[in-house]
Parts: C-alpha cells; sequence; structure tokens
C-alpha cells in the first residue's frame, strides 16, 4: 500500500457467552466501576509497549495510563503509573499482570476472574467495553444498565484513549504506540509475538514496514480515532507506522 491502510477484520476467538460469564462473575465482586467525568485541564500519556518506547520514555509526563506489558515495563524503570489499564479478556493477558502499590488499576469487566484474583487489595475501578454484543443486557441482570459502556479500538492502547476520554481527558500524550516491528521486535522488552500471525510488508507514504493483520486494524482505528475526537489534541511519540502516519497529520510530537 502507499497512502491507504489495508482493511481487514478481527473475530474475538472467545466465545460471546464466556465473555458474558465473565462480566457477570466481575460484577458479583462489586467493584467501583467508572463513571462520566467532566472534561479536565491535565494531559493523559497513554504508554503502549511498541520498541520505540525505549527511545522516549524519558519524555514521559504524568499522569501515565500504562497498557498491558507497560505496567511492568515502567516499573521496572523505576516509574509507577498512575493507571494500569488492561481489558484483554483472553487468558494470554495474565502474565502480563504487574501487581504493585500507588496504582489504580483499570480493568474491564470482561477480563477473566483470576485477573481480578491478583489484583486483591488493590485499587481496581471496573468500565465495561462495547465489543459489538448486547453487554447492556448482562448489566441489566444486575440493575446496572445505566454504567457507561466504552467503545473504541481493538487494542488496549486505541481503547485506551476512550477510556480517558469518558474519564475526562481532553489532551493525549502517546509513547510506545508504533504499530509496527522494529527489526523484528514488536515489544520494548525484545519480545514480539507467539503463534501463527501472518505477517504484513507495507509501504505508507514512502516507507516499508512490517505489521500483522491486527496492527492493519489498529492503524486505521487511529485514523478513526483522531478524524472522531475533533476535540482532542493528541500526539504521537516515536516511530514506527502510527507515528508516521501521525507525522502526515501534523499530530507528531516532533512536528509540533
Amino acid at each position: 500500500m502507499s497512502s491507504k491502510i489495508l482493511r481487514t477484520t478481527t473475530h474475538n476467538p472467545i466465545p460471546i457467552e464466556t465473555i458474558f460469564g465473565q462480566i457477570r462473575s466481575t460484577l458479583r465482586r462489586n467493584l467501583p466501576t467508572l463513571g462520566i467525568s467532566p472534561p479536565r485541564p491535565e494531559t493523559l500519556t497513554i504508554v503502549g509497549s511498541g520498541p520505540s518506547l525505549n527511545q522516549t520514555w524519558h519524555r514521559i509526563e504524568h499522569p501515565v495510563m500504562a497498557c498491558n506489558r507497560a505496567v511492568g515495563w515502567l516499573l521496572d524503570k523505576g516509574h509507577t503509573p498512575w493507571t494500569a489499564f488492561y481489558w484483554d479478556p483472553q487468558p494470554t493477558l495474565t502474565p502480563l499482570i504487574r501487581v504493585a502499590d500507588g496504582i489504580v488499576y483499570l480493568v474491564a469487566s470482561q477480563c477473566r476472574p483470576v485477573v481480578f484474583d491478583m489484583l486483591a487489595g488493590k485499587k481496581v475501578v471496573t468500565w465495561h467495553a462495547n465489543i459489538g454484543e448486547p453487554v447492556e443486557r448482562v448489566l441489566a441482570e444486575f440493575d446496572r444498565q445505566k454504567e457507561p459502556i466504552i467503545r473504541g479500538g481493538s487494542t488496549a492502547v486505541m481503547r485506551a484513549i476512550y477510556v480517558g476520554y469518558v474519564m475526562g481527558f481532553r489532551a493525549f500524550e502517546l509513547h510506545g504506540v508504533d504499530g509496527s516491528f522494529q527489526a523484528h521486535q514488536l515489544h520494548a522488552d525484545g519480545s514480539t509475538l507467539q503463534g501463527d500471525y501472518k505477517r504484513v510488508r507495507v509501504v505508507y507514504e514512502g516507507r516499508e514496514f512490517m505489521i500483522t493483520d491486527g496492527l492493519i486494524n489498529q492503524a486505521n482505528e487511529f485514523s478513526k480515532t483522531v478524524a472522531l475526537l475533533q476535540d482532542c489534541r493528541i500526539r504521537i511519540h516515536g516511530d514506527g507506522l502510527i507515528p508516521h502516519m501521525a507525522r502526515g497529520m501534523g499530530i507528531h510530537a516532533e512536528a509540533s
């Protein structure tokens, strides 16, 4: 591709009734749930685990919302994020959980019960993800159908922007949101994807990137998010497919 991102689709590998069961389990715990907050003046830094985080982490400013493995990465660097963001309903999330003091854990109600067990005694706030299925039907079983169901992208960092919006933030700085491989690495800790993932080599605005089907979706969602959240300021740090797209949009940190 040259200037447009390929289109693809994703399918949740977990049966929807399993996800509904996990939501019910979370609701029975009666944990605090995220509500809608009025706009606030602070800038929220959202941190993913893309390889370019190794080059930009020293520029991160608080408050920080760290997603998935970025939580542990920052803790190992001596930085405690304000919030830890987890939302994946699959078992692959469990090894990424890092438990520490001083963190507000924002955990989607669709996450597996073991995630909440691991975070027992910590400050956990749940939230409900719009997954294209009638989640409100499950909430109604507990007379909680008025609680917000938050839309957004299919990856943690893309969904985190919308959760931050519900929390009142209108300015976002994104680190480690690369959307592509750096050499053979997909994460700042040097790890890459496990399993049978199809890698795709693409060219976007004169540069070549190695990505996966899922990262194609992330790139599409990034474009849609920037277009949709017109009342927000979004800036991207680092390098990769999404930061390269951001340069073309005039929202890369180096262009400011």
